[in-house]
């Protein structure tokens, strides 16, 4: 197989094309009816009542001292923030950890939560701040709040939360599964089959849900804030038992290691 590319022709096929300076220059020092000059830019017509509207609009403005700009359109939506949830939480690993990377992870989450709400107070706690707007999820254009900004780190924690207690299931159901075998007979008109139960441990998803969810509380945030131990050396409170716990922690653990090769016993 082969490709041929031909070019003899490319550097002229743009010869034909030239300035036509002549027509530049006319339209350039067209004037119209106003008496303002029309530049090469794009314009708009705006009728004379449109305009002396917008020239006492304009006055009144300036003579209230209102004609500063009204604020800042910021680039923030429930994707946006759950991207940069995701980021933080990355951002948060310390180094290599084999055991209990169920709780390792929990830590981890907490810790972008709390690293990003500090960052929500300290901008609203700034008097002389801009006031900013956001885009809506129904594209309506809204003003962007200290509440709207933590309610939106809410639930970009929650979909997070979400999303790793459904990982957590996969993985206990792979952890657990088996595959059916089945034996042919030459003497038999019927195979037998021989299969396992690869239903998993049920409720795995939704224990890893609930202690994602109860790991966000304020004991916990003020324990990370004060603690100078690493991530994987702090015990948080899940709200899960400690049998659940431990089942939790091995699932990831069995998996962390599975994705590396080794394999528990």
């Amino acid at each position: 197989m082969s490709i041929n590319v031909t070019e003899g022709q490319l550097p002229h096929q743009y010869e034909k094309y030239v300035v036509d300076m002549d027509r530049v220059k006319q339209k350039i020092e067209q004037v119209d009816k106003d008496n303002v000059a029309v530049t090469g830019n794009d314009t708009v017509d705006i009728s004379k009542a449109g305009r002396n509207a917008l020239e006492k609009k304009i006055s009144a403005l300036g003579s209230a001292g209102q004609n500063k700009p009204a604020g800042k359109l910021f680039p923030v939506n429930s994707f946006s923030v759950m991207s940069d949830f995701e980021r933080a939480v990355s951002a948060e690993k310390e180094e290599e950890v084999m055991n209990n990377t169920f709780d390792y992870h929990v830590n981890q989450m907490v810790s972008a939560y709390k690293r990003m709400r500090n960052g929500i107070e300290e901008k609203y706690a700034d008097t002389d701040r801009e006031q900013q707007y956001y885009v809506a999820d129904d594209g309506s254009i809204q003003e962007l709040t200290k509440e709207k900004e933590l309610e939106i780190l809410d639930k970009a924690y929650e979909k997070h939360s979400k999303f790793m207690a459904a990982s957590t299931e996969i993985w206990s159901n792979l952890q657990d599964f088996k595959p059916q075998i089945t034996y042919h007979s030459k003497s038999a008109d019927t195979a037998q089959s021989v299969s396992s139960d690869n239903t998993g441990k049920s409720g795995m998803k939704e224990q890893a849900y609930q202690a994602f969810m109860s790991a966000v509380n304020n004991e916990n945030i003020r324990l990370l804030s004060q603690s100078k131990e690493g991530l994987s050396n702090i015990k948080l409170d899940l709200g899960i038992s400690k049998s659940v716990r431990n089942e939790l922690n091995h699932i990831w653990d069995y998996y962390k290691a599975a994705a590396k090769g080794i394999v528990l016993k």
